[in-house]
């Protein structure tokens, strides 16, 4: 009884421990099978996640392509204003340079005229010295040779200012009614000098104030008053019959 219990002890041991033994395959297999899931779902997520990280790199490629167009195009048209801005400048410049040309050219042909204005004032001038020195003579002439005879006063205008020569050319027809012959008047703008009448003889004084008072009344008439000054130019002069001189600045003065 005892020996039959003992080999049944050892059967059912030889038996636990199969039993363990198939627990253990089966725990093992059990884990082989998690350990494959998890690692096809790690492989998995591995391959989804590659694909997303490719689509982002697709899509950042994406972008910096569009990027890179948008600011292609941004630089064309900032070089295309740039082109119209120095195309705009140069023809401004070209413009400039022409009008400067013109101007240079305008400038060299005012300084032409005014020299050639000049020179004809200088001949203007000499011959009016020369005119009035000949007429001066010949009155003086005419006066020595010709002594009790009652001619005309030799007179010589000058003017400046507001008077125009239309008025000075009618003066000079009043004063030929007066027994003064005015042949001509000069406008002289570039001394100074007031109203007045010059003589250079001490006897023509008293002819010096007719031809004073003549002018201030004519001038009057015109609503221009005068108040001729009578001034003696006595010793400036070695002609012997000198003409009075008449000196018109202003009808203020």
């Amino acid at each position: 009884m005892t020996e039959q219990s003992l080999d049944d002890r050892l059967k059912q041991a030889q038996i636990d421990k199969v039993a363990a033994e198939t627990r253990k395959l089966g725990q093992e297999t059990d884990a082989l099978r998690k350990g494959r899931v998890v690692e096809a779902w790690s492989d998995a997520i591995k391959v989804v996640g590659a694909v997303i990280l490719g689509a982002g790199g697709i899509v950042a490629a994406v972008t910096q392509f569009e990027v890179g167009e948008l600011k292609a195009q941004t630089a064309k048209a900032e070089q295309g204003q740039a082109e119209k801005k120095k195309a705009e400048a140069e023809a401004k410049a070209a413009s400039a340079v022409a009008e400067q040309a013109k101007a240079e050219a305008a400038a060299s042909s005012a300084v032409a005229m005014r020299d050639a204005a000049l020179r004809d004032q200088r001949d203007a001038e000499a011959t009016t010295k020369e005119y009035r020195a000949a007429l001066t003579q010949k009155n003086s002439d005419l006066r020595s040779a010709r002594p009790g005879e009652a001619t005309p006063r030799l007179t010589y205008v000058q003017f400046k200012g507001d008077f125009s020569r239309s008025q000075i050319d009618e003066l000079r027809r009043d004063l030929a009614t007066r027994h003064f012959n005015a042949p001509g008047a000069e406008r002289v703008d570039s001394i100074r000098y007031g109203n007045l009448v010059k003589y250079f003889k001490e006897s023509e004084r008293k002819d010096a104030e007719e031809l004073a008072s003549a002018v201030d009344s004519f001038f009057a008439e015109k609503k221009c008053p005068l108040k001729m000054k009578v001034v003696s130019a006595a010793g400036t002069t070695t002609v012997q019959n000198p003409p009075l001189e008449i000196w018109l600045a202003s009808c203020s003065s």
